[in-house]
């Protein structure tokens, strides 16, 4: 089993990146990306590792292995807020999970107060 082109192509675009950019991050050509996402050429493990890891996925799922971008966390499996919590940190750092925790205990402390003042 080859490197999954389609996946390389919508991870970079997923990301912002060009090629160029993916390539020099890399440190490959960037001809060498636009081969490997038109699966063309094998690519060597050094150059998967960086590719995963300039594009915040894991190799497994590069190659089609999984359908997780981010991997598996093996059988302590992450529930829906714990992954939701990691997605809102890597997208708006602290800042961004402050704003969520404030939402969440807003909520509940609404619904505190409704069952308060239910008959």
């Amino acid at each position: 089993m080859g490197l999954r082109g389609d996946r390389l192509r919508q991870s970079r675009e997923r990301k912002g990146l060009s090629q160029s950019d993916l390539a020099a991050f890399a440190t490959i050509s960037a001809r060498q990306i636009g081969r490997y996402e038109n699966g063309d050429g094998d690519v060597s493990g050094e150059s998967i590792l960086r590719i995963a890891q300039a594009l915040e996925v894991s190799t497994d799922y590069l190659f089609g292995l999984s359908d997780e971008p981010r991997g598996h966390f093996g059988d302590n499996s992450l529930n829906t807020d714990e992954k939701s919590l990691i997605d809102v940190f890597r997208q708006g750092g602290w800042v961004g999970v402050s704003r969520l925790l404030m939402g969440k205990l807003s909520d509940q402390i609404e619904e505190q107060a409704t069952k308060r003042n239910e008959p």
